[in-house]
């Protein structure tokens, strides 16, 4: 097998891999902030921040042009 084709018979395993993993790891951080705001709920404001309200608003408008 030529060096090139083990190059990217790693790579393509990488990628599948990366997936795989950045899922774990999205989900580990979620399920952690999660936890956090549950058992500390002073932790969130009462009043969202403005940057906080324009990013929601760009969201919806990406998620509808879909």
């Amino acid at each position: 097998m030529s060096g090139f084709h083990r190059i990217k018979r790693l790579l393509d395993s990488f990628r599948t891999r990366y997936f795989t993993i950045s899922s774990l790891v999205a989900l580990g951080v979620g399920s952690g902030l999660g936890l956090v705001v549950y058992f500390k709920p002073e932790l969130i404001p009462s009043e969202p921040p403005v940057s906080l309200d324009l990013f929601v608003d760009y969201w919806v408008a990406a998620v509808k042009v879909q």
